[in-house]
């Protein structure tokens, strides 16, 4: 009888251990995936979203700072360099990015429907896109969205936000 429960033992034992460490090699394989395929889209955002600063520096920074109108043209050209860049690269843009880019592109959107040929965006519209993409002191812009997805503003470059 007890080598009947010795072995009734060693074989629960030994089923447990073989359990336990499937499980264990199978967090640890689905881990480094995540890794490889986070660190992979680190790299393409590292690679893209330099072109999409260089976008909003253009339209925003450049253009206030040489005292350009922000006419019905500048809306055109923002929004169809915007639209362009979404088409190849929007797939690579955390949620947070996304979101704050869709309500940049409503904005425009609005500032184009509004906006005669050759005449000035209304300066609230003007103002709400500026602060779309710089933030309001309220609300992060999508310039501070695009640098923490790239982590230089949080501890872990792809932490998610408490939301």
């Amino acid at each position: 009888m007890n080598e009947v429960i010795t072995v009734l033992v060693s074989t629960i034992v030994s089923l447990a251990v073989g359990v336990l460490s499937y499980l264990a090699s199978k967090w640890q394989t689905e881990k480094q995936l995540q890794q490889s395929q986070l660190s992979s889209i680190l790299t393409k955002r590292i690679e893209i979203y330099p072109r999409l600063w260089s976008i909003h520096i253009r339209y925003e920074t450049n253009w206030t700072m040489e005292n350009k109108p922000k006419d019905s043209k500048w809306v055109e050209q923002y929004l169809a360099e915007l639209n362009e860049f979404n088409t190849e690269n929007g797939l690579f843009f955390s949620q947070e990015l996304y979101e704050k880019f869709f309500e940049l592109r409503q904005n425009l959107l609005e500032a184009l429907a509004s906006t005669p040929k050759g005449k000035l965006v209304d300066e609230d519209r003007a103002r709400k896109i500026r602060e779309v993409v710089y933030g309001n002191g309220a609300q992060a812009g999508l310039s501070t969205i695009l640098k923490d997805d790239l982590g230089s503003y949080r501890s872990a470059a792809l932490q998610q936000r408490g939301n």
